[in-house]
């Protein structure tokens, strides 16, 4: 079942434009090499051993002003840099320093050894973000930050490896979940996609797909576990086929061609490297998914060798 939604951050703030700027200049080392800010697809051994740092580029001065043209006062701000796991959706805090404190570093280290290896672990990659932040409650005025938490201006790096080119996390589907998308108990799995899909940078940020709390639970335990492999390869054929289908519409109704994707579009790069995994053209890939879409589901279980899972499956039990 594919559901369209929006998904737009609204930031009704006044004051914002000097952070803003300051956190455009972010950049993250990865084994001395220099990433500006967005989406980086490395490979596997890179996500899994490289040295991350990360490049303020800037000072304490230029944050306090920023404080100054957003009305927050120094010492109800910091300067945090943070990461998240794709699969587990962990976070842990990396670097935390109030704005009023003179000791601010120009570049961060993660010791990814040390710091959260539920993060830094994660097989389909984390982010890792940078942020200034309001640390204390303002009194409410209009156009202005008020609450804890609320970012005055952020970088975002999100690291994938290459070969994860689909790996969508899946999220609980639990009782609360399913009311709140409208589905009926007993549902298994769901795929949401939004309509900005042929616009963002990275894919996963139109991509949110949900599977039974039970099951999830099970597959986070033994991720190597014949059952396991068989549910993720399923889960995996049922969620590419779905967006897919969803792109080729999306292309369709907006009258574009597969080349009018701009090569940073995500999903010109999904469509890219499914159709040379499956040998096949991208046109091609897009005919089908409108035309034949069983068979593009066919398609996708070779790509994949379900037939190959299930076997195993059964041959274990």
């Amino acid at each position: 079942m594919i559901i369209r939604s929006e998904s737009r951050t609204i930031r009704p703030f006044e004051g914002l434009g000097l952070a803003e700027e300051i956190f455009s200049k972010t950049t993250l080392l990865i084994d001395n090499k220099e990433y500006e800010i967005g989406s980086l697809l490395l490979p596997q051994i890179q996500v899994k051993t490289g040295f991350f740092s990360l490049k303020t580029n800037t000072t304490l001065i230029e944050l306090q002003n920023a404080c100054d043209g957003a009305g927050v006062p120094h010492d109800y701000a910091r300067y945090v840099i943070y990461a998240r796991s794709r699969m587990l959706r962990k976070s842990t805090i990396i670097y935390d320093h109030p704005v009023n404190r003179n000791d601010f570093l120009d570049t961060v280290e993660i010791d990814r050894i040390n710091e959260d290896k539920l993060v830094f672990g994660d097989q389909s990659g984390f982010e890792i973000s940078s942020a200034l932040i309001l640390w204390n409650a303002l009194e409410k005025k209009p156009l202005r930050v008020s609450d804890v938490g609320t970012w005055l201006g952020r970088a975002r790096f999100r690291i994938r490896p290459e070969s994860d080119f689909s790996s969508f996390s899946p999220l609980h589907l639990d009782a609360v979940t399913r009311q709140r998308l409208n589905l009926r108990e007993g549902t298994y799995s769901h795929i949401e996609i939004q309509d900005d899909i042929l616009s963002l940078e990275d894919l996963s940020d139109a991509v949110q797909v949900y599977l039974d709390e039970d099951v999830l639970n099970l597959l986070l335990q033994d991720e190597t576990d014949g059952m396991a492999k068989a549910i993720q390869t399923q889960l995996a054929v049922s969620t590419i086929s779905s967006i897919t289908q969803f792109i080729a519409q999306e292309i369709k109704s907006e009258g574009m061609h597969f080349e009018d994707l701009g090569e940073d579009i995500g999903a010109n790069r999904f469509l890219r490297k499914l159709a040379s995994d499956s040998k096949i053209a991208p046109e091609d890939l897009l005919d089908l998914a409108l035309n034949q879409p069983n068979h593009l589901v066919s398609l996708i279980e070779s790509r994949f060798n379900l037939a190959n899972a299930i076997e195993r499956l059964l041959k274990e039990n």
